[in-house]
């Protein structure tokens, strides 16, 4: 592997100061795509950059021609462009006609360029915008190696993900041989994992979960916000101006004035399932949820689904409150056989009662599964073999499989032999896209993905 294309997302200065550290590991050449203009890019030597910005001035100016036929592309990934743009938060508020245009021009421009530099890796920010959704796929039928990091959602640690379904390299393979193995150490950290209360690392901290209405931090991001605004107001990210940020600001502390009013609940039904909210647009429910991942639509069709003598307890994720309007939470409270739970509540308690989780991609699947429940899925996860998963993508089919999941006889192996999976690719370090750190104690990449290919456990 010599070459690398980055999918550069909202933060670029991880890959940025990534670069000379994979180029001592063997990378000679370094292509990508941005969102738009950084003076941070000016650090690191790249053969080629295109912004998406500058793709969308062309565009404005009347220059606009497509290199590759996308119907073509299109039926080589079995993947729709159209999904893949109302899957990017972004995108989606750009106007309708530039929006379709540019879309298309993102994806040849990326085709272009693979085919130019006859790319060996691509490494993307997340998996979280309407190239990175496209570009996986792509990878995924051209035999090209495709990797974004990802937090492993058990304690602290991060692996690779190959898919936007975040699933690692050589997952399948790997778990169907981990089922055949010891795991007597998995078995140990569960059981340290459920009665410590453990919860992944991006959880764990007060200080980001609590609700701010104005903090230090967050008025340094402002500030640097609106320089990078400035700066290059095409970029796809900026989107909203300043002043639409800090409105908006001021509509969450409302929302959040608002929401502290709504009843809740600690005391719950003797027989319910859980359905965690998640945020609104993100990867997890725009990408992975696809056409399934309206949390007002997916509420009522739960709630619809639900069988006799069950309730359906829905709980709002720490970081969204603030986020949605009150009446979303009146809507969904007015249904008959929907509760609210506080935010605060412990998860522990919540899902050991319970019949299972149902979700898109929440981690409460995945904690689900360690206290031994069923999860229902509704969108595209690595964990969607599990023998204690139950896809609820068929919408005809729900309240079928609402009642496997009362009467699941767990498997204990199986999620023995997923956590095992997960962690023989995991390691340790900070990888946030914002506050990462350790650069020098990531796996070498190359390495990296040798070993998974070539290992079956």
């Amino acid at each position: 592997m010599k070459t690398i294309m980055y999918l550069f997302s909202v933060s670029d200065n991880f890959f940025i100061d990534y670069s000379p550290i994979l180029k001592e590991q063997g990378f000679q050449n370094f292509i990508g795509i941005a969102y738009g203009k950084n003076e941070n890019f000016g650090k690191f030597e790249f053969n080629d950059l295109i912004y998406i910005s500058e793709l969308e001035r062309e565009i404005l100016s009347g220059k606009y021609e497509l290199k590759n036929d996308l119907r073509d592309i299109e039926e080589f990934t079995n993947l729709s462009i159209s999904n893949c743009i109302n899957a990017d938060r972004h995108l989606m508020k750009k106007p309708k006609q530039l929006r379709e245009r540019l879309a298309y021009k993102i994806i040849d421009e990326a085709i272009s360029l693979i085919n130019k530099y006859q790319v060996d890796l691509i490494f993307s920010s997340n998996a979280a915008d309407l190239l990175s959704f496209f570009v996986s796929e792509y990878c995924l039928k051209a035999n090209i190696h495709f990797l974004y990091p990802i937090h492993a959602r058990i304690g602290s640690k991060f692996f690779y993900a190959c898919k936007f379904d975040n699933m690692p390299i050589n997952f399948l393979e790997r778990y169907r041989q981990n089922l055949l193995e010891e795991k007597n150490r998995e078995e140990q950290l569960i059981k340290e994992y459920v009665a410590n209360k453990q919860q992944p690392g991006y959880l764990a901290s007060s200080n980001e979960l609590q609700f701010k209405y104005l903090t230090f931090t967050q008025i340094i991001d402002y500030l640097s916000y609106i320089k990078r605004y400035f700066a290059d107001n095409k970029s796809l990210h900026l989107t909203e101006s300043p002043l639409e940020l800090f409105f908006g600001k001021l509509q969450k502390i409302f929302r959040k004035i608002g929401y502290d009013k709504v009843k809740k609940y600690s005391h719950f039904p003797e027989k319910y399932f859980i359905f965690p909210l998640q945020f609104i647009p993100e990867a997890a429910t725009l990408v992975q949820g696809s056409k399934l991942y309206d949390m007002f639509a997916l509420t009522e069709l739960l709630s619809k689904s639900m069988p006799y003598g069950y309730k359906l307890v829905v709980k709002e994720h720490k970081h969204c409150v603030g986020r949605r309007p009150v009446s979303f939470y009146k809507k969904i409270s007015n249904f008959h056989n929907v509760t609210i739970c506080d935010e605060n509540y412990d998860i522990y308690d919540l899902i050991s009662d319970s019949s299972g989780v149902l979700t898109i991609s929440s981690t409460m699947g995945l904690e689900a599964m360690i206290m031994g429940k069923p999860v229902g899925v509704l969108g595209q996860n690595y964990f969607n073999i599990s023998k204690n998963a139950y896809p609820l993508h068929n919408i005809y089919e729900i309240e079928n499989q609402l009642r496997l999941m009362i009467d699941h006889k767990f498997d204990k192996n199986d999620l023995l032999s997923i956590i095992k999976t997960i962690l023989d690719c995991s390691f340790d370090a900070n990888i946030h896209p914002k506050y990462y750190s350790d650069l020098d104690k990531l796996p070498n990449v190359k390495a990296y993905i040798n070993s998974l290919k070539n290992k079956s456990a």
